[in-house]
């Protein structure tokens, strides 16, 4: 009797597991893959977002000559990948955008306190947001807040967590995302000519 019943619920555990699998799927946090995903390829869409970024009138009164970009990243694997990759990319080159010359410092994210101090050291005008911060994405926030720093990234999902700007693909071109109420907060002032060009969101 045992066995047979045994048999019954093995029988509906495989009839079911495709469903089992796509609720589990759908249910998954936030902090899943699928909503750290980024559009565009890194090469093209960290130096849109930093062209972009240069429109930050706020910028001229930081630095009118250097952008300094905090490189946020984190021990998750593809955090600390795609950090390597930007850095590899625009670290070591004497890189300029528009008037500014670029300095890309990287900074891992081990805590709160730690992350401010470096911030403040290294004199940090923009934070780049890599994959994988999910966890500690309030606490940068609350970080660029508190210093006036701007927020960039490649996700889309971060961008209505909060980020400043983003770039995503819209199915023909690259398509700016800002967070206009993140922007007041954090004291950027873009030029009205490249507000004209971006897709205003909301958290």
């Amino acid at each position: 009797m045992w066995h047979h019943r045994h048999e019954m619920k093995k029988k509906i555990v495989w009839y079911f597991l495709p469903v089992f699998l796509l609720l589990g799927i759908l249910s998954f946090p936030k902090s899943s893959w699928a909503l750290e995903r980024m559009d565009l390829p890194i090469q093209l869409q960290f130096k849109l977002l930093i062209k972009a970024a240069t429109y930050n009138r706020a910028q001229t009164t930081k630095d009118p000559e250097v952008l300094r970009v905090g490189l946020v990243y984190s021990k998750e694997p593809n955090s600390e990948q795609v950090a390597k990759e930007v850095f590899a990319l625009f670290g070591t080159s004497q890189t300029t955008v528009r008037q500014y010359k670029l300095a890309v410092i990287p900074i891992e994210f081990q805590n709160l306190e730690q992350f401010k101090q470096d911030t403040e050291g290294s004199k940090i005008h923009i934070y780049y947001i890599t994959p994988g911060s999910i966890s500690y994405l309030p606490s940068v926030l609350d970080i660029s807040n508190q210093l006036k720093i701007l927020t960039i990234t490649g996700i889309t999902d971060y961008v209505y967590r909060g980020v400043t700007l983003g770039v995503a693909n819209n199915g023909s071109r690259p398509e700016f995302l800002y967070n206009w109420e993140t922007a007041r907060n954090n004291g950027a002032d873009f030029h009205s000519n490249f507000l004209r060009l971006v897709r205003v969101v909301r958290k």
